[in-house]
């Protein structure tokens, strides 16, 4: 059972204390000050709560609601959180990568728009949410007020040979499936470039939707300030762009070609079409409609290769108020799809994680899931050749044979122990040139350490055994980053 910590009290205090406790037994301690002394705490109650102790002596309090959800009490701040357990099998097998599309409900309070947004207009829209009416934040054109699209996006690659991308029954898409590909530079990414978007068609509504169209003060100041600012709220006519009625076609390879199913039309039979009717991006109600983007859009057809070297960016755009993402999944395959045989991970998670609600607690527990599957994918395709090391991993090894070869000892301090102790942890079993004339080589069938002092003319061994000397072991980490995909 845990523990509370104790109360300092000194050596008079420790005299007035009141005492109370059962017939041999140890007995609680009540001080002057309120603090209480005891053994342990047992909650008696019908609530089942537990108290915790951390490592670092903290105590909080915890309460099962079943086996995977507990409920955390932290009483030195007041909070509750829920804590979640998250299990999960991940597997991979003949593809580089399988994002695994959702359809998944956000909340516009939460989004970095609204948190930024006027005080005025973050009051106004709290009041239609109180009312079950809707909000969404909106840009005027000049050919009418349009939604602005809320992106969620996911980077995968680079990868040493060219890919496509394979859809799976992709459907329900809210609103824009949008791919970049582009390649790394110094100093971030460069030449990315928007070379494909879903098909899409042109929707509106009125009395549905709220949004504002700006802001203005009273007095006509700029930027708006002070109590009386109009937030320009509107519900008339509001346009979107989407592709909820399009479902790709399985097995397809994402192009300008891509041949897709349109369901939009009620009472009417699906119709077939082929992408080559409309090929050009360039063509589309989407460069039309953001003329921001304009730039970032190919100018030719896009075949769907992804060039050695490339990352690839998969993009959801939702230009509605409540739901983002699409049903389906989309494969990254390389263009021989045979050096794709040999992958075959499983991955199996089982962690907790904390949130402020179930939802929240939730989502954190799959993400930790997520991110170390992650970072299995990329030490297996790494180890495949099919991934380059990342930059932070070739600096951590660059570092490390800096330091094995004495080139941070070269500031006039000759760290000898510090040399020996290299040696013997050396796994490669290689000779490392020093600058200052001394070489160290580690024989691994005797566990002994040579070390030769001098340019070579002057013959001076010592042999030192391993077990007289104190080691300590060095290690690698990988680093990655991550989405929502489940492989790199």
């Amino acid at each position: 059972m845990s523990k509370y910590k104790h109360a300092s009290h000194d050596e008079f205090e420790n005299k007035r204390h009141l005492a109370l406790g059962a017939d041999g037994g140890k007995p609680i301690k009540i001080y002057p000050d309120g603090s209480i002394e005891a053994t342990a705490f047992l909650d008696g109650s019908d609530d089942n709560l537990e108290t915790i102790e951390t490592p670092n002596k903290n105590v909080y309090f915890q309460k099962n609601l079943n086996d995977d959800i507990k409920v955390v009490y932290l009483p030195k701040n007041w909070n509750i959180f829920y804590k979640v357990f998250h299990r999960a099998v991940y597997l991979l097998k003949g593809v580089f990568a399988n994002f695994i599309g959702a359809v998944k409900r956000y909340d516009v309070l939460k989004l970095g728009r609204f948190k930024h947004a006027h005080r005025t207009l973050r009051r106004e829209i709290k009041k239609l949410f109180k009312q079950n009416k809707r909000f969404v934040f909106s840009e005027v054109k000049p050919y009418g007020v349009f939604t602005k699209p809320f992106i969620q996006s996911t980077t995968l690659g680079p990868y040493n040979t060219d890919v496509r991308i394979r859809a799976n029954n992709v459907a329900l898409i809210n609103d824009l499936l949008v791919i970049k590909t582009g390649s790394h530079g110094v100093t971030g990414p460069i030449d990315e470039h928007i070379v494909y978007v879903s098909p899409h068609e042109l929707i509106s509504g009125a009395g549905v939707l709220h949004t504002s169209t700006g802001l203005a003060s009273a007095d006509g100041s700029y930027p708006p300030k002070g109590q009386n600012v109009d937030v320009g709220m509107y519900s008339g006519i509001i346009y979107r762009i989407s592709s909820e009625g399009f479902h790709i076609n399985d097995k397809e390879f994402l192009s300008s070609n891509t041949k897709y199913t349109y369901f939009g039309e009620r009472n009417l039979l699906p119709k077939f079409y082929d992408g080559k009717k409309n090929p050009h991006v360039q063509d589309s109600l989407f460069y039309a409609t953001h003329p921001e983007h304009q730039l970032k859009v190919t100018n030719d057809t896009w075949d769907g290769i992804v060039p050695s070297g490339g990352y690839l960016k998969i993009q959801s755009w939702s230009t509605n108020d409540q739901f983002i993402g699409f049903d389906g999944s989309l494969d990254v395959v390389p263009v021989d799809e045979s050096l794709a045989s040999s992958i075959d991970i499983k991955y199996e998670s089982a962690d907790w994680a904390l949130g402020k609600s179930y939802e929240d607690a939730k989502m954190a527990a799959e993400k930790k899931a997520d991110n170390r599957f992650f970072k299995t994918i990329n030490k297996s395709l790494i180890n495949l050749g099919i991934k380059t090391k990342p930059s932070k991993l070739l600096n951590f090894e660059d570092m490390l044979d800096k330091v094995a070869g004495g080139f941070y000892g070269n500031g006039g301090h000759e760290r000898e122990d510090s040399d020996v102790q290299l040696a013997l942890n050396n796994p490669t079993n290689k000779e490392f040139l020093l600058p200052y004339s001394k070489s160290i080589s580690f024989d691994s069938l005797n566990e002994k350490v040579i070390i030769s002092v001098g340019d070579g003319s002057n013959k001076l061994d010592d042999e030192v055994e391993s077990s007289s000397t104190q080691s300590t072991s060095t290690g690698g980490t990988t680093s990655s980053s991550g989405g929502s995909s489940s492989g790199y």
